[in-house]
């Protein structure tokens, strides 16, 4: 088992605290299904900057993911971020 399985196996299992000081900064992510609820999650224009939310409100850590014109930030329920969204080809 590879160090990135072995960190998303560890992460499912356990709560993510994207504040904490040795929290493993993410990547954005692409949602790629529709039929999943993201009106509960906090959410900002696609045109910001995720690394600048990052540091001023979410934590180096926390889950993002794009779907259509917006950011979400699903930290809470971490199994859309590993299970149904794809790899971005940028680096936030």
């Amino acid at each position: 088992m590879d160090f990135e399985t072995l960190c998303q196996i560890t992460d499912k299992l356990s709560y993510i605290n994207p504040y904490a000081r040795d929290a493993k900064k993410r990547p954005l992510r692409h949602l790629a299904e529709s039929n999943i609820d993201l009106s509960p999650f906090a959410n900002f224009s696609a045109t910001g900057s995720p690394e600048g939310m990052k540091k001023q409100f979410y934590g180096k850590g926390a889950l993002l993911v794009q779907f259509g014109n917006y950011i979400y930030n699903v930290t809470s329920e971490p199994e859309i971020y590993f299970e149904h969204s794809q790899e971005s080809d940028q680096d936030y």
